[in-house]
């Protein structure tokens, strides 16, 4: 049944992985006392974003590709745990699976933050877009527990029959 309540889990957390590519992680502002505002470099996903465009990029697109591999492997994994409602100690592994490339994002995001805050020597703010992959672990632990309540169950009766 695809109406279980780890689908809204799941649908929570997809959600909150699509939208840490359309807002920042960090934000770098340099020039920022009250009379000389320059600008504000955004740390997005899949890059970096200024504002003036005055800088040169300092990092290349395979800088990224790590996080924009991790992000859609694991919003490709949160549709593969949806759709396999019908098996799921298939369903636990692949969660198990997205579960740990979740931590492996985050543990990247902040290291990225960090290299990035030390290359430009500017102190960071971080965004909206550093919760968004926090919440969808918070939501695919959810899933993964109710998934084994599921599971629980099923065997019980089993036992029964």
């Amino acid at each position: 049944m695809i109406q279980r309540i780890q689908t809204v889990y799941l649908i929570v957390a997809f959600i909150a992985l699509v939208l840490q590519f359309f807002f920042p992680v960090a934000a770098f502002t340099y020039g920022n006392t009250v009379d000389t505002y320059l600008g504000t470099i955004s740390f997005y996903v899949y890059g970096l974003e200024k504002q003036p465009d005055t800088l040169e990029p300092a990092y290349k697109f395979l800088f990224y590709l790590p996080l924009i591999i991790l992000s859609v492997l694991i919003l490709a994994l949160t549709v593969m745990t949806i759709l396999q409602y019908k098996k799921r100690l298939r369903q636990l592994r692949t969660i198990n699976f997205a579960i740990l490339l979740n931590i492996v994002l985050i543990v990247l995001l902040f290291f990225y933050t960090d290299k990035i805050a030390k290359d430009i020597s500017l102190p960071t703010e971080y965004r909206v877009g550093s919760v968004f992959p926090l919440i969808s672990l918070v939501f695919l632990v959810l899933a993964m527990y109710t998934i084994k309540r599921d599971e629980r169950l099923v065997r019980s009766l089993d036992r029964l029959r």
